[in-house]
């Protein structure tokens, strides 16, 4: 049963390396200004839908 639930363990902690690792190489390959732009127009949209 300990057994088990190490490997579980592990498991979900080698997921989470690695959708870290993702998402840091994700936010370091993007640009950020695009991002922040596009962000803006997103929600500039939204707003005006509302309207």
């Amino acid at each position: 049963m300990l057994n088990y639930l190490q490997d579980r363990f592990q498991e979900r902690s080698v997921v989470q390396m690695t959708y870290h690792h993702i998402l840091f190489t994700l936010s370091h390959s993007l640009n950020f200004s695009v991002l922040v732009c596009m962000t803006c127009n997103f929600l500039l949209v939204l707003f005006v839908s509302m309207i």
